[in-house]
């Protein structure tokens, strides 16, 4: 994740710590025994992945509802898109 007003650097925010954003610092700060032990303790793993990846799980079903209402309506008015 970058820092803000820091394009040089990276915070990982299981460690709590920021790191040098270089593709090479980054990934053997992945492979040290800290971060993932750090990991690990997540209650939840995947939250260490991207974050634009993440989705809201209070917001997940009302997308779906949203996907199937518009869903319908192209159907019943017989539009295409």
């Amino acid at each position: 994740m970058p820092v803000e007003k820091k394009p040089d650097k990276a915070f990982c925010k299981p460690c709590q710590k920021e790191l040098t954003a270089v593709v090479t610092a980054l990934r053997k700060h992945r492979e040290t025994a800290y971060h993932k032990e750090r990991v690990n303790a997540l209650v939840d793993p995947t939250l260490c992945r991207l974050d634009f990846m993440l989705v809201d799980r209070a917001t997940e079903g009302s997308v779906q509802d949203a996907e199937i209402r518009i869903a319908g309506f192209l159907s019943e008015h017989d539009l295409s898109f």
